[in-house]
């Protein structure tokens, strides 16, 4: 009886959790983003030896880096507001709000830029968004 009592509980938070999605995808969205971040972001300082902290990327990389820019600004351009509530298949076959990958994208260039602008403070260099 125990069972089957746990089973229809955790059926109906199931169903909540599912109802919460439909309701409020991007918010949700947002919401798995940060606690997927935040959790890597602890463990990776914690994971990294200090003495591994030297990488830097070489001048061939450059245009590679411009070029997916360039990319992501044209599928950008065809973008429209109205279709942020839909389905995409997402990573690994998830369903998710197509707004949730324009939040990923945004928040991954944040988190790229943030760590350049790091390095350039730790040279003793002002990053292009000081300089405004």
């Amino acid at each position: 009886m125990k069972i089957v009592v746990g089973a229809m509980m955790l059926a109906a938070a199931s169903a909540c959790a599912l109802a919460q999605d439909a309701s409020n995808p991007v918010v949700t969205s947002a919401k798995e983003i940060f606690q997927r971040q935040s959790s890597y972001m602890v463990t990776a300082a914690e994971q990294m030896p200090a003495d591994e902290y030297g990488y830097h990327p070489t001048p061939d990389q450059v245009p590679i880096l411009k070029q997916s820019f360039e990319t992501c600004q044209k599928a950008l351009d065809g973008l429209q507001d109205s279709s942020l509530g839909g389905t995409i298949t997402y990573f690994r076959g998830a369903k998710k709000p197509r707004a949730r990958a324009l939040i990923e994208l945004t928040d991954d260039l944040e988190d790229h830029y943030s760590q350049m602008s790091s390095y350039l403070r730790m040279n003793g260099m002002l990053p292009p968004s000081a300089k405004k």
